[in-house]
């Protein structure tokens, strides 16, 4: 027996074992094709289907992924009740989660305020636009970064600003004059 044959009946006898073990269909008696039944079991729709299921696994966890970021985005834009009005009397900062200004948003909807007033209201916490114009306006007005926050409320006109929920309500209320407000 040369050496080609005998490493031809080992690979051959492996063959038969792997098939044997993993269940794969053979190509005869003797497996002389053994390899080559190897070869073909591995790429089998068998093992296709396994490797598209997981590709399909990992596509579906990324588009839900997406959807679930697009969703979201969605929430905080629909829930920000910005008015964009440049010539509106008041110019109202206010942050979305911010505690105060729920606060002062709850004030202003009882009182009927913006039925009474021209109000612009800006959303700053996740509105960069927004942001970046309140940060604007507190440096055109000479405030320093820990000198101010929101619930902030600007009267155009007189450029009379007050910060904090009394204050605020107080000033759009109409409680108080603005031009007596100093800070």
């Amino acid at each position: 027996m040369t050496d080609i044959e005998k490493m031809y009946g080992d690979i051959s006898k492996n063959a038969h074992e792997y098939n044997e073990k993993y269940n794969l269909r053979s190509c005869g008696e003797n497996n002389k094709n053994g390899v080559l039944a190897i070869l073909r079991n591995l790429f089998s729709l068998k093992h296709w289907f396994i490797y598209l299921f997981t590709i399909m696994k990992k596509l579906f966890s990324l588009l839900l992924l997406l959807i679930t970021s697009i969703f979201l985005v969605s929430c905080w834009s629909s829930t920000s009740q910005d008015i964009i009005n440049p010539d509106a009397q008041y110019l109202y900062f206010y942050g979305a989660t911010c505690p105060h200004c729920q606060e002062l948003n709850k004030k202003i909807k009882t009182a009927g305020i913006l039925d009474q007033l021209s109000l612009e209201k800006r959303e700053v916490y996740y509105n960069t636009e927004n942001n970046a114009l309140f940060l604007k306006t507190a440096k055109e007005l000479g405030l320093k970064e820990w000198d101010f926050g929101v619930p902030f409320v600007l009267e155009k006109a007189t450029s009379k600003y007050v910060i904090g929920v009394g204050p605020a309500f107080e000033m759009l209320s109409g409680s108080i004059e603005p031009e007596a407000i100093t800070q």
